[in-house]
């Protein structure tokens, strides 16, 4: 049996024979798809040139920012949408059809596709390098249609059922852009690939269709029934995202205990991962894989590499709103005597590293134009000081200052930039043997007594400094605070 506009079923009183019966039909519906068509879109994919537009990783940002949505009440950080890059001659031949304003309205391939992807996407041209700002304001005014098209739907089939509906957000899921490909979004990473999924499904039907002879899908009241059926609607009062949800967070030293700790703890609360670290590639990856993120093994000293992996983020999920320059190394020596490629050495790694990845991070930001957040893993000796560790707590300081300066320069842009000051936190940085040299320098013992040497008298975790984090990521009315997570130092208090 067809169901028209829906699907086909086949049936059998033997399970084998009712699958077979469904592979036959199938079988001829092919055969029949071959004979059309190839390519009723055209060849787009074979004449693009990639040089001359601008690429996935430049107008997602671009993308995710146009469709983000208020924070609840008005207030808080926007809800964003976590994005989904897809190109291949298919999706290109589709994207770069003559007629592509027409098909992506077409409507859904089997009306429950309208639940992820609503009921037809957004087209947009060719995104010239050379003109890619006069396309960014075609992006603006095409979502803004698209959203009015979309209440303007909603109001006359809720009227047309006698009202009582919620209108969902009236945002686009999936955009269909010439020469690069499609974009889906999606609240997690796992919903926006749902929604390229059924995207790539839709071109799929339409082409083998158009091949034949044209595409044609459920009505408008249709699909609006299934799209606000009673069911649908219960499930919005139950929806709960958790704090982090629809983020990007990208954290540095990913693969150390403290940069894993702080990675955690935002996974938990929702975010989405990009774990970077330069030691160990297989380790960063393993971790990654373990809590559902990406990974990245670079050397952040290197403003290109930086660069480059806040492009790979920004192609992988859409963009990023929150960025953790926690990676580090105590380098220690006196600085009457201590070498000076050690001293630069530090301020690499612990000063230009954080200005490289920081810079980058916030382009991507101000590209989505919905704010975001900082934090830097500062150190205590920033303020305080000790004895041989000179390199490490000189570069500490430098970057205590860049922080403030960064708070400074982009509050405008919504951007809240802070710091952790952590101290004495068994990591990959803080070996059981630098707690003996550290203790000896400081002239305490044994070593436990050197790491519960404060005014609580408790060793300090990697979690207490992540829910000093997760404070931080989420505080709207902080820019330019240090928390200082050390169990209690006078010496090193702020203020």
């Amino acid at each position: 049996m067809i169901l028209l506009k829906h699907g086909i079923f086949t049936w059998s009183e033997d399970p084998r024979e009712a699958y077979e019966n469904m592979i036959a039909a199938i079988d001829r519906a092919e055969k029949r798809i071959a004979e059309g068509r190839s390519r009723p879109f055209g060849t787009a994919s074979a004449a693009r040139s990639a040089k001359t537009l601008a690429s996935a990783e430049e107008i997602a940002p671009l993308l995710r920012g146009a469709i983000a949505l208020p924070g609840r009440g008005g207030e808080g950080r926007p809800r964003r949408f976590i994005l989904e890059h897809r190109s291949n001659d298919d999706i290109l031949d589709f994207c770069g059809a003559p007629n592509i304003a027409d098909l992506v309205r077409c409507g859904n391939a089997t009306p429950e596709h309208v639940i992820h992807i609503k009921r037809y996407g957004v087209a947009l041209p060719r995104p010239e390098a050379d003109n890619f700002e006069a396309w960014t304001v075609g992006v603006k005014e095409a979502v803004a249609a698209y959203a009015a098209d979309y209440t303007a739907y909603f109001e006359r089939n809720n009227a047309r059922v006698g009202g009582g509906k919620k209108m969902l957000d009236p945002m686009p899921r999936v955009f269909y852009v010439e020469g690069v490909g499609l974009f889906a979004a999606g609240n997690t990473q796992k919903s926006a690939g749902v929604c390229a999924d059924v995207a790539e499904a839709t071109i799929e039907v339409i082409r083998g269709a158009e091949g034949i002879d044209r595409f044609e899908a459920l009505s408008e009241e249709d699909l609006f029934d299934i799209e606000y059926w009673s069911l649908e609607q219960a499930k919005l009062t139950k929806q709960t995202e958790k704090p982090l949800t629809r983020q990007v967070a990208v954290v540095t030293g990913g693969a150390g205990g403290l940069g894993l700790a702080i990675a955690e703890q935002l996974k938990n609360q929702g975010a989405e991962l990009a774990l970077i670290d330069i030691d160990g590639g297989e380790r960063v990856a393993a971790e990654a894989k373990r809590l559902g993120g990406f990974a990245l093994a670079c050397d952040l000293t290197d403003p290109v590499a930086a660069d480059n992996a806040l492009a790979q983020i920004a192609a992988k999920f859409g963009g990023v709103d929150i960025l953790v320059s926690n990676a580090g190394a105590a380098f220690q020596g006196a600085l009457t005597s201590v070498d000076d490629d050690l001293f630069k050495a530090a301020f690499d790694l612990n000063f230009w590293s954080h200005h490289y990845i920081a810079r980058a991070a916030i382009k991507v930001m101000q590209k989505q134009g919905t704010g975001g957040a900082i934090v830097f893993n500062v150190s205590k000796q920033a303020v305080n000081p000790g004895p041989d560790f000179g390199p490490y707590g000189t570069s500490k300081a430098a970057l205590m200052a860049l922080m403030r300066q960064y708070s400074l320069e982009h509050a405008a842009d919504g951007i809240t930039v802070n710091a952790v000051n952590p101290d004495r936190i068994r990591t990959g940085l803080m070996t059981d043997e630098m707690v003996d040299e550290r203790a000896r320098a400081r002239g305490v013992t044994p070593p436990e007594v050197y790491m519960r040497g404060n005014l609580l008298k408790r060793e300090v975790s990697g979690e207490d400094v992540a829910e000093a984090v997760l404070h931080l990521v989420q505080a709207r009315a902080s820019t330019g605070a240090v928390i200082t997570v050390d169990g209690g130092n006078v010496a090193a208090m702020m203020r």
